[in-house]
C-alpha cells in the first residue's frame, strides 16, 4: 500500500467526562511547571548544559545535546560534543 492512501474515513465521539478525568489526572500541580518537561527531555537526550534566557514575551531555552540527537535521526554523522558546545555558546 503506498504511503498516504486513504483506507477508511468516518467519525468518532469523545466522552467529555472521561476526557476531563484524564486531563485532571495528568495536570501539573502548578501551571508554571510546564518547562520542566523540556528540561527532562534535554537530560534524557544527554544535555550537559541548559541555557534559559528571559524575554519580554516569555523565555528561550537551549539544550546542547538535543540538536545532535535530532541530527543523528536525520542521517547526520554523530558528534563528539565539541560542535554542540560551540553551537550552544553562540
Amino acid at each position: 500500500m503506498p504511503d498516504g492512501e486513504l483506507v477508511e474515513d468516518g467519525a468518532f465521539r469523545v466522552d467529555r467526562g472521561r476526557a476531563l478525568d484524564k486531563l485532571m489526572r495528568f495536570q501539573l500541580p502548578d501551571a508554571r511547571m510546564y518547562p520542566l518537561s523540556w528540561v527532562q527531555a534535554a537530560v534524557a537526550a544527554g544535555a550537559r548544559r541548559i541555557l534559559v534566557r528571559t524575554q519580554l514575551s516569555g523565555f528561550e531555552m537551549t539544550f546542547d545535546r538535543l540538536a545532535a540527537q535530532i541530527g543523528q535521526r536525520f542521517g547526520e554523522p554523530p558528534s563528539d560534543g565539541a560542535e554542540d558546545a560551540k553551537r550552544s555558546r553562540s
